[in-house]
């Protein structure tokens, strides 16, 4: 089983207690701020971790981790292209803000960063 650090946390977070969040169905662990919340099987995703809302929020920060079996070998910028009309479809007013490569644990990632 792999453990994924959230990373990219500001002074303000990394104050907060980490707690783990284990997946056994699909293999990995990972630990994160211990203000948000979460929630499994939802909106298609293994899991989903929601920021509580603070001031004048009307929705909640959230990031999931989806795990597919694809039918071929595809790039991350090619699995995008393929799911972004998924999102738009499904995510009223979706506009990209930010789309970039990372690694986490030496993996590599996508960011994906919307309104």
């Amino acid at each position: 089983m792999e453990t994924i650090p959230m990373t990219g946390q500001t002074t303000v977070e990394q104050n907060i207690k980490r707690q783990t969040y284990e997946n056994k169905t699909d293999g990995f662990s990972l630990q994160y701020p211990g203000d948000r919340t979460f929630q499994e099987n939802v909106y298609e995703s293994s899991v989903m971790f929601f920021s509580p809302l603070s001031g004048n929020d009307t929705i909640q920060e959230n990031f999931g981790i989806k795990k597919a079996i694809l039918p071929q070998a595809y790039t991350l910028n090619e699995y995008y292209d393929l799911t972004k009309p998924q999102l738009i479809q499904r995510i009223p007013g979706f506009t990209e803000v930010s789309n970039e490569s990372i690694k986490i644990n030496d993996m590599d990632a996508q960011k994906l960063i919307y309104t």
